[in-house]
């Protein structure tokens, strides 16, 4: 662009083309609304690279005309925020999400908003009432992963250079995983959340897709702080000194010398598909080759009553996000209070047109995809607002889990304090596992049990953790599958370092065939069509 080679409008045409090749063309579905104001916005920073250019400028802003694709629970000006469902279709926000904003202030634009999994409920597959079903660009007759289905896909098959998701329990890495991508979780609070369409405040964060470590965090670096008085997570860090420029982390040399724990407890629960695990020894060998030790059968050990946390609770079936205390292992995911409360506090702050002004209005509509009926009721059934949960003498107890912020439920206080302390014992600087144990699922199908190899949502959402999945090779079909580092809290540097390191080392990513690259003239488009609202 500096060089005169490339304006702005000319990226923005090529991947408004692509699109419209080949999302709907495939029934790739993967993109909800195109944003009518991309080539505007494309128009705009074309003025000024001109001036930068007159001036002699010689770098750009970090996110210079960088095309972005986000998630349709995230708000963005001008566009409809519909978490996926017909109930929201009219709820146009008056203003650009703050992570957005801050985007857009580093030069980024909003080309276009994403299919998801309806009000980011389906871990495994990504359907909804406004948008159907997304469909895996590396094998259409599977799915990607949700519920950030559609920022996956439509960023695997290069139909945007970046994309924004959101990750609860695993919306965010799981689709990376299953389109060989890299889909970062930040730790807690990073990241504010304001303009969000929340699933449970207590867990959300916005997180980064991309094809390369480096562009995922580029992204994310643009989003990070400043403390954001209207979230609380944000809120707790305000005493907290963290980086400015994460890129300074992208060192290919990272592995070397540092100590790495192999979760096995993970990798080996009821069911892994053989090839995966062949995927992750092959990882664990490129992780040695990089210059890494490796310490085997990591565990999260020595609670406060000498209990350790095991994956697969001692037999009795996978803890996702269970913790053992005196012996019985809690449910951390129980408390459904903050779905109900978060997304009534959004709906009543946001614009007043919107029909359907709290979630028990959404369910009497009856405006949603069956699938949901039940995840809805269970909320609506609630009765604790996770700023009361738990109580003074619930804590004191020291028995009840699940409900609450990271530092007012005390199962996950403890979770995240045994893990640092596990990790410290042995001088780790991340633990590894699969990011899922099997691939993906077809569509349509759906497992029995409540672990269909999903391993995102066993740990990070509960510590607050930053997590990131990067491409592992293929199985079977030509399936995607991920490794996952996951770190101390507020360790961000470190994961992403590492996470590069092995990315630079291994280059296992390669885009799918049926998304080749197309030869028309981009610049025909700028002037025959222009992108529709929706």
């Amino acid at each position: 662009m500096l060089a005169g080679n490339l304006t702005c409008s000319q990226l923005v045409a090529a991947y408004l083309q692509r699109i419209l090749a080949f999302d709907q063309p495939l029934q790739l579905n993967s993109i909800r609304a195109l944003n009518p104001s991309a080539m505007e916005r494309a128009k705009q920073l074309d003025a000024e690279l001109a001036a930068m250019r007159a001036n002699g400028t010689s770098a750009l802003p970090s996110l210079f005309c960088v095309p972005l694709l986000v998630k349709d629970n995230i708000d963005v000006a001008g566009l409809a925020t519909t978490a996926g469902s017909v109930s929201l279709s009219d709820n146009l926000p008056p203003e650009d999400a703050k992570a957005v904003a801050q985007l857009q202030q580093r030069g980024a634009l909003v080309l276009a908003k994403t299919s998801m999994g309806e009000f980011a409920f389906f871990p495994s597959f990504c359907l909804s009432s406004l948008s159907g079903t997304v469909r895996n660009p590396y094998n259409l007759a599977r799915t990607p992963a949700g519920s950030s289905g559609g920022s996956a896909a439509a960023t695997a098959a290069s139909l945007g250079m970046a994309a924004l998701g959101t990750d609860t329990g695993n919306s965010v890495r799981g689709p990376s995983s299953h389109t060989a991508l890299v889909g970062f979780r930040p730790s807690l609070g990073l990241v504010s959340r304001s303009g969000v369409v929340p699933l449970r405040m207590d867990r959300d964060t916005i997180g980064p897709m991309a094809r390369t470590v480096e562009d995922a965090v580029r992204v994310f670096e643009g989003m990070v702080g400043p403390v954001d008085p209207a979230d609380p997570l944000s809120r707790l860090l305000q005493n907290v000194s963290l980086p400015t420029n994460f890129t300074q982390f992208l060192n290919a040399t990272a592995l070397k010398g540092v100590r790495i724990g192999v979760f096995r407890q993970i990798s080996q629960l009821p069911g892994a598909d053989p090839e995966i695990l062949g995927l992750f020894e092959d990882a664990l060998r490129s992780l040695r080759l990089g210059g890494a030790t490796l310490v085997d059968q990591f565990t999260i050990t020595g609670n406060r009553l000498g209990l350790d946390w095991d994956a697969d609770k001692g037999g009795d079936g996978p803890a996702i996000g269970n913790w053992n205390v005196a012996g019985r292992w809690e449910d951390l995911w129980a408390d459904q209070a903050p779905f109900r409360v978060g997304i009534d506090a959004y709906l009543a702050a946001g614009n007043a047109s919107v029909k359907h002004r709290s979630l028990e209005a959404i369910y009497r509509s009856g405006e949603f995809h069956p699938e949901v009926e039940d995840e809805l009721l269970a909320a609506l059934r609630t009765t604790n607002d996770p700023e009361d949960y738990p109580t003074p003498a619930m804590k004191a107890l020291g028995m009840l889990c699940g409900g609450g912020w990271p530092w007012l439920d005390p199962c996950r206080e403890e979770f995240r304090r045994t893990l640092v302390d596990s990790m410290d014992r042995l001088g780790l600087a991340a633990v590894v596992y699969p990011t899922w144990n099997r691939p993906p699922l077809r569509v349509g199908d759906k497992h029995v049990d409540a672990y269909d190899g999903n391993n995102s949502p066993l740990i990070a959402p509960h510590t607050g953790s930053p997590a990131i999945t990067v491409p592992m090779g293929f199985v079977g079909e030509c399936l995607p599958a991920g490794l996952q580092f996951l770190g101390r809290p507020l360790d961000d540097s470190t994961v992403i370092g590492l996470a590069y390191a092995y990315e630079q080392l291994t280059q296992h990513r390669r885009a799918p065939a049926l998304f080749r690259e197309c030869t028309d003239a981009a610049e025909d488009y700028a002037t025959s069509a222009a992108p529709q609202a929706g």
